[in-house]
């Protein structure tokens, strides 16, 4: 099953299975769309050295505002975050989090400077079951210009992210800025 989703091979009914042509592995940073782990999977499947810096990490709760762009509800909760990912020495991803309190109960400073995902599966007793993304790329900001490696460019490309555990709720909002040289991302699909 995995090869089939990663696109080594399809199955064709009355033929069998059979392998595709090899493609060239990418040169840049990769990640796959269906993927929960994030930065650690950069680190681990594409061998990139990803070190996270921390920039902030605070309690919050869930006002108006934060809840019309996040979609968490009012009044909860949560972790701000906002982490720098840098790969192979260079800072080209940053993201920005919001994580409802009572879901990642006890998140600390250095869990977050590992995997929060990691943390949520091997602590909380709660599975990450799915996500909602939507890909975007806008025009750089100061936040983007102070803390991302842009190469000259003027914009980044930018994922939202809703996440859900596994008793439906949503508990996670994370929009996650790429220096637009190293935002590629795969997805295999078949007929």
């Amino acid at each position: 099953m995995r090869l089939a989703r990663e696109g080594y091979v399809q199955s064709i009914r009355g033929r069998g299975v059979v392998v595709l042509d090899h493609l060239p592995a990418p040169t840049e940073v990769q990640l796959d769309m269906r993927d929960f782990s994030g930065a650690q999977a950069i680190s681990t499947a594409q061998k990139h050295e990803t070190v996270t810096r921390v920039l902030a990490f605070r309690h919050m709760t869930i006002d108006e505002e934060v809840s019309a762009r996040t979609n968490l509800p009012v009044g909860e909760d949560a972790y701000y975050l906002e982490r720098l990912r840098i790969l192979d020495g260079h800072p080209w991803i940053v993201d920005i989090n919001y994580f409802l309190c009572d879901v990642v109960r006890g998140l600390t400073l250095e869990e977050a400077e590992r995997s929060i995902y990691r943390f949520i599966e091997q602590t909380t007793g709660y599975r990450i079951i799915a996500s909602r993304r939507i890909f975007s790329i806008r025009k750089a900001t100061r936040f983007d210009r102070d803390h991302l490696e842009l190469d000259g460019c003027n914009c980044v490309g930018i994922i939202m992210n809703n996440a859900f555990i596994d008793t439906g709720r949503l508990f996670e909002f994370t929009e996650t800025r790429y220096s637009p040289e190293h935002f590629s991302f795969t997805q295999f699909f078949s007929k």
